[in-house]
């Protein structure tokens, strides 16, 4: 008895841990461990029992390699996470018991239809591609990343991540992936809230005040790189008035959900404090993380720059009734900022190309990307839902025949 007791303090360590809500990459892998050495061992018919309390049960007359496939169907269908099997077609081949918790699905629901039944149509192309890549490399060691929408029940589309790699069975003859995938937040920022300047960088914190990301711009402001400072507490970089300052903030926002503005002082790599002005933005709905927009104070107050935008959302290319892939809209906005660099360097060189003719701005072959395919390589560029020189030539024929058959 004392045994079995000692078993189950074990196993809801383990379901703890499983269940925590941030769960680390290291975690992911060894999850994705425990999946692939039950689909190596285990053949896809074998009915194990899945209750807790049986399978410690028969732990004492049965072999190790039993206990072992046992604890594996176990870790399955207690961690939070989605845990799934796809075929090389895209076709779900197996959905651990989260389906339901996570995509309002039963397991049984999923399995045998195709990623394309559930997938957003705009973004199963990229992910068959990836899905084909994983294919084609014999690295089985190589970590496949998938980010996507997916359709739930009931409750329409969210953003899924999917992490994994290729499983191929003991005589090499058939492939898979195997895949842990949850949802994905993405951030709703209403650009009404926000004042963009000059000099600023932001940053991605907890909520107890760990840097998760930092844009490079840190680096201008105060003297550490962006690297440097992932991972770090932000109380590290504070004076013992700011602490306070910034630990007040953290617990307003995490109760009001409304963006807070301070000004308090943050080390500089030189050992010197600089005065800065933080706004803190909660970062969804809950929250579970926040935005932080930075800024140095100086002398004067410094006016915003004036930016306008038709789009309530900060953040417009990550909307999941978006009718492209975030690839795609990646790609544009790369394009973009190209185009204003190209600007900003003829108004600074504008006296020495005044006797000059204007220059006329001509799209390279690499630089078009097809919002269908992701091709980049076309003889022609056809016009798409959204514009012209959108789709490839070959997608461009497709959705004009589309049209025309819809207008008949």
């Amino acid at each position: 008895m004392r045994k079995i007791k000692n078993s189950m303090v074990t196993v809801n360590i383990t379901i703890r841990k499983y269940r925590s809500k941030y769960v680390t990459e290291d975690s992911i892998e060894e999850t994705i461990g425990v999946v692939d050495e039950y689909f190596r061992d285990s053949p896809p018919s074998a009915d194990l029992e899945r209750d807790p309390l049986g399978l410690l049960g028969s732990t004492s007359t049965d072999s190790g390699m039993q206990r072992r496939k046992e604890w594996n169907q176990l870790v399955l269908d207690q961690t939070s996470d989605f845990i799934h099997v796809v075929s090389l077609k895209g076709v779900f081949l197996y959905a651990s018991s989260s389906s339901y918790v996570q995509l309002e699905y039963e397991p049984h629901e999923l399995i045998g239809k195709p990623l394309s039944s559930f997938c957003h149509p705009s973004d199963i192309v990229p992910v068959m591609r990836e899905i084909k890549e994983a294919a084609h490399n014999s690295n089985t060691d190589r970590t496949v990343n998938l980010i996507f929408r997916i359709r739930k029940k009931h409750t329409g589309y969210m953003w899924i991540d999917c992490q994994g790699r290729l499983h191929m069975d003991q005589n090499r003859a058939r492939k898979c992936l195997i895949l842990c995938g949850r949802e994905y937040p993405v951030y709703n920022l209403s650009s009404d809230q926000v004042n963009l300047y000059s000099e600023e960088y932001w940053a991605k914190l907890s909520l107890a005040g760990l840097f998760l990301y930092v844009t490079e711009r840190c680096q201008d402001i105060v003297g550490f790189p962006a690297e440097s400072l992932k991972h770090e507490s932000i109380f590290q970089y504070a004076e013992s008035e700011s602490i306070t300052k910034i630990a007040g903030v953290l617990r307003i926002i995490e109760e009001t959900r409304k963006p807070v503005t301070i000004e308090h002082t943050l080390l500089s790599s030189k050992g010197s404090y600089v005065p800065v002005s933080s706004t803190f933005y909660p970062g969804d709905q809950n929250p579970s993380f926040i935005l932080l927009q930075v800024k140095p104070i100086k002398e004067g107050n410094e006016e915003p720059l004036i930016y306008q935008t038709k789009e309530p959302n900060l953040f417009p290319e990550l909307d999941m009734t978006r009718s492209t892939n975030w690839q795609y809209e990646l790609h544009q906005l790369e394009q973009t900022n190209e185009k204003l660099k190209e600007q900003i360097e003829r108004y600074e060189n504008s006296n020495k190309h005044k006797s000059r003719k204007k220059l006329k701005i001509k799209h390279k072959q690499g630089e078009l990307m097809c919002a269908n395919c992701q091709t980049r390589d076309s003889p022609e560029w056809r016009k798409g839902p959204n514009g012209p020189k959108e789709l490839c030539n070959a997608c461009g024929l497709r959705f004009a025949k589309l049209e025309k058959h819809n207008k008949q």
